[in-house]
């Protein structure tokens, strides 16, 4: 839900320049768009890479209460990637990251 209503924020706006004549087209929502998601996008597969080849160990990882937090606020938009996060759970993060790479 995150991205699709990241999204609908950056079309608006780029319809807005367009309609205000502030820009000719709609070209800068895709460069905003992806460099808005590119964070999450990367997390997203890394997460996939480390549950395809670990499933237990990255299983277990994502059940702590701390990691599991993150995962929370990623998807409610409160952070926009789990690098965002500080803290004690950087260091599991920074596991299954390198289980997914």
């Amino acid at each position: 839900m995150y991205e699709a209503f990241f999204s609908a924020r950056l079309a608006a706006d780029a319809a807005l320049d367009v309609l205000e004549g502030r820009a000719e087209t709609l070209e800068p929502y895709a460069a905003k768009l992806r460099g808005g998601l590119a964070r999450l996008t990367s997390a997203s597969w890394h997460a996939k890479h480390a549950f395809d080849r670990f499933p237990r160990l990255t299983f277990g990882i994502a059940r702590i209460p701390l990691v599991w937090k993150v995962v929370e606020q990623t998807v409610s938009g409160d952070l926009s990637s789990p690098g965002e996060a500080r803290g004690a759970v950087r260091a599991p993060l920074r596991v299954l990251d390198a289980l997914g790479r």
